[in-house]
């Protein structure tokens, strides 16, 4: 079989099975021609496949839709559905970064069209080849060096093995039209560089270059994905409420590991993973403790915990009975009521109030409760001491970890803090002797993110 053709069948087998229609992204250039007449060649012989060609003029180029009439032409031949389609890519910025998303953004929504149609496009092992030196040249490291996926997002990449000689060899072999474009031949652009001098050279050493650097993109990806699988356990394992992260014995592990587990901390808590980030991160960890700022955001690491301080505003209404979940701290408040109806509660039934659980004489509290997170100037009246305390005293006393306070959440009667949840209950509403309804509240972990060793009572 013809290396492309056995090529395609491969990855079709390999990555889409059961699945009988296919989108071919076009543009009239050799490897999308090659690409598709490939596709044709392959109905012709499975009369159940379904191919349908889409070609994509970004608007940045007045000869594009000549090109896209070159690969109209040849979709007609193969009697393969061809439909062409105008993006408005936004000029601000990196274009033809605007261009990538926005040509993606509609072959996925075209691929919903068509029963999740797996996209095909027409990335060769050259193309892998410049992409990965080009990361090199740049410092990446594994990630980098992986290049692209054969199979990723619904985008499927059958010609990654083969060179852009032998596609050339193809479409001389098969007299099929094509068109170059000429902003390929910039002088100005890094990968035209790359094809005029450093690949012709690397081509002279070994001429399997292509091939041998697609091998090792692969070999990359494998290492990236097992550091990577890795990194996600040890963060599972290690993660604190609010998004912070223990890391006492993280400089224990290998530093590919460390490295791995800090990019996925930060890309969790929405901050660069570059690579001037990472080293940044790095560093601070190696200093035990201290601050950093990341894309105007703050990094904290304190007591071997790294933090991202930021405050959270909810609000969430706390029925009776009911229960109230605060995920991102890990943690779960329940309202429930006690009574007895032959007659009042004994006051002592209720002496050991703990952090997690503490009682209220429900006829003493006429507002509805409310969870929310603690604000600047809240304060409550300890149960069982004089005077008012604020709760950024309360924190600073039993030495609650800044960014935690930030997102800590109290129980309010109307404007009374009542409860600040597991730590501290205020003398709102005791038990009588002539308490009949009693409010209880708990405080529980609703996972392993709940802040360890501050229910210790």
């Amino acid at each position: 079989m013809d290396p492309v053709l056995h090529a395609i069948s491969a990855a079709l087998e390999l990555f889409a099975p059961s699945q009988k229609t296919f989108i071919v992204a076009v543009s009239g250039g050799p490897d999308s021609q090659c690409l598709l007449h490939a596709m044709g060649a392959l109905a012709q012989a499975d009369p159940t496949l379904r191919i349908y060609a889409e070609g994509l003029d970004h608007g940045l180029r007045e000869a594009a839709n000549d090109e896209l009439q070159l690969a109209r032409q040849l979709a007609e031949e193969l009697n393969i559905p061809f439909n062409s389609h105008m993006l408005d890519v936004a000029t601000k910025g990196n274009t033809l970064a605007n261009a990538r998303r926005e040509r993606y953004a509609y072959l996925r929504t075209r691929a919903l069209e068509l029963e999740h149609a797996p996209i095909l496009t027409g990335h060769t092992a050259t193309d892998q080849l410049e992409t990965v030196l080009l990361n090199l040249s740049r410092g990446s490291g594994l990630k980098g060096s992986g290049g692209m996926a054969q199979f990723s997002r619904g985008i499927l990449r059958p010609l990654l093995g083969i060179s852009r000689p032998e596609i050339m060899q193809y479409i001389e072999h098969h007299a099929l039209p094509y068109a170059l474009d000429p902003s390929n031949e910039d002088p100005e652009r890094a990968r035209t560089q790359l094809r005029d001098s450093v690949i012709p050279a690397l081509r002279a050493l070994n001429p399997k270059a292509d091939h041998h650097f697609n091998a090792y993109t692969q070999r990359a990806r494998e290492a990236e994905d097992y550091i990577a699988g890795h990194a996600m356990a040890w963060c599972e394992s290690h993660m604190l409420p609010a998004n912070g992260l223990e890391i006492s014995l993280l400089l224990e592990e290998p530093p590919a590991l460390v490295s791995a587990v800090v990019r996925l901390w930060l890309t969790r808590v929405g901050l660069s993973s570059s690579r001037t980030t990472l080293e940044q991160v790095r560093k601070l960890i190696s200093h035990g403790r201290g601050t950093l700022s990341v894309d105007g955001e703050l990094i904290e690491l304190s007591n071997a915990k790294l933090w991202r301080p930021s405050r959270t505003s909810y609000t969430h209404r706390l029925s009776v009975p009911g229960k109230v979940s605060v995920g991102h701290m890990g943690l779960e408040l329940e309202a429930k009521i006690a009574n007895d109806p032959s007659g009042p509660l004994a006051p002592e039934d209720y002496r050991q109030q703990t952090r997690k659980f503490v009682a209220f004489d429900l006829d003493q509290l006429h507002l509805d409760l409310v969870v929310r997170a603690w604000q600047p100037g809240d304060k409550l009246k300890p149960f069982g001491l004089e005077g008012t305390l604020t709760i950024g005293d309360l924190f600073t006393n039993l030495k609650v970890a800044r960014p935690l306070r930030l997102q800590w959440p109290v129980v309010t009667a109307g404007n009374d803090v009542i409860w600040v949840a597991g730590l501290r209950r205020s003398a709102v509403a005791p038990i009588t002797q002539m308490t009949r309804d009693v409010l209880q509240l708990e405080c529980r972990q609703s996972s392993a993110w709940a802040p360890w060793g501050l229910f210790d009572d």
